[in-house]
């Protein structure tokens, strides 16, 4: 299933995970299409969507400024709060890249982590 065509489904070229990770790299020193993008995932995307293409230091950095409904600022606005910081003295997890696979942190049942898609970038092992 492609989620990414509930966030483009008025642009079919942007439902494609290469052609859309290619177009924000294009474009990410244009704010203005930069932040078209960013609000399309906050506004009508999945978290572990938006978090696969934008950095929670992205996403915390432009939330002020967006066109956002009530209810998808409240919900960025919690989730920037809660994984944009580490926890604890050792770093237990830092949620500041998302671009991991689920194989990095599997889950004990041997299904897929709750945590996958999650890049441990200032932990301990």
């Amino acid at each position: 299933m492609n989620t990414l065509k509930a966030i483009f489904w008025d642009y079919p070229g942007l439902a494609s995970p290469p052609e859309l990770k290619a177009f924000i790299e294009d474009n990410k020193t244009q704010p203005r299409v930069f932040r078209w993008l960013l609000r399309r995932f906050l506004e009508n995307g999945r978290a572990v969507d938006a978090l696969s293409y934008f950095n929670l230091q992205e996403i915390a950095s432009q939330l002020p400024g967006l066109n956002l409904s009530s209810y998808s600022r409240r919900k960025w606005l919690r989730i920037v709060e809660v994984y944009g910081r580490t926890k604890g003295k050792q770093g237990i997890l830092c949620f500041a890249s998302a671009k991991a696979s689920a194989a990095e942190a599997p889950h004990p049942s041997g299904g897929a982590s709750p945590l996958s898609g999650i890049t441990r970038t200032c932990c301990r092992r």
